[in-house]
């Protein structure tokens, strides 16, 4: 029987947001959007936030809305 520490769960859970985030934003990568954001932005913005950068608003109307 596997012991699952932290570590492990953590692990998990990072994994499953940068898929998140590449799920996301794969069609602005692929199209070299420059307005895509970064993995850090994506992580820090609040739900409302990502929804808007997944319909393409970009970081300078987002920070406006702040």
């Amino acid at each position: 029987m596997p012991i699952y520490g932290r570590k492990d769960k953590k692990l998990r859970r990072s994994i499953t947001k940068k898929k998140a985030y590449l799920k996301a934003n794969e069609h602005r990568i692929a199209r070299g959007d420059k307005n895509t954001p970064t993995y850090a932005q994506w992580t820090s913005a609040s739900k409302t936030e990502r929804g808007l950068m997944k319909a393409g608003v970009g970081q300078k109307r987002l920070r406006r809305m702040r």
